[in-house]
Parts: C-alpha cells; sequence; structure tokens
C-alpha cells in the first residue's frame, strides 16, 4: 500500500501546476489509472465462468444440480445393459431440474 501512495506522490509531484483545470483532472485520472492497473490489474473471466455469467438465472444452487444430472446421464451411459429404474430416477431428476430452471427464468 506504501509503494502506491509514494508512486502516486512521485506523479503528483511531477505533475506541472497549470492554470487549467481540466487538463491537470485528466493528468491525474490517467496517472491514477495507471498506478491502479499496475497493481490491481482487472481480472479475465474465463470462458466456463463467461457462460455462467451471461445466465443469470443459473443460481449456485442449481449448479450442483446440473452437475449431478449431468452425472446421472453418464452413468447411464456407460452401462451396457439398460436398467428402467435408473431411467426413471434421471427422467425425475431431469424434469425436476428444468422445472426449476424454467421457473428461475
Amino acid at each position: 500500500m506504501e509503494n502506491v501512495l509514494t508512486e502516486l506522490q512521485i506523479t503528483l509531484s511531477s505533475m506541472p501546476s497549470r492554470e487549467d483545470v481540466n487538463s491537470s483532472l485528466s493528468t491525474l485520472l490517467i496517472s491514477f489509472e495507471n498506478v491502479l492497473y499496475e497493481h490491481a490489474p482487472l481480472k479475465t473471466l474465463s470462458k466456463r465462468h463467461e457462460r455462467i455469467k451471461s445466465k443469470p438465472w443459473l443460481t449456485k444452487g442449481l449448479l450442483p444440480s446440473i452437475r449431478t444430472k449431468n452425472k446421472l446421464y453418464t452413468n447411464l451411459q456407460k452401462k451396457s445393459v439398460q436398467d428402467d429404474h435408473k431411467w426413471a430416477e434421471f427422467r425425475k431428476y431431469r424434469n425436476k431440474l428444468n422445472h426449476l430452471i424454467k421457473s428461475q427464468k
């Protein structure tokens, strides 16, 4: 924190005193942004997180449920023998989840 303040003080002391307030303010803002981005750069989101952020109805509670539904489905696909009970369980879970998602929209 002290590093940032000293950099900002150096920037302010090297700023020429001008009569024009607008140009002084723009110079101050530019130097402040440079110091800010150097010490606290903007965080970029991964593709996965961008996709989630673009769908605000997908809450933190729904995401684990979606993963559970996907795991149920992949487990069904791996089995060579089709178990009707497992398919019924998957369909019931899928339908409840779809109903929750549609009610969130």
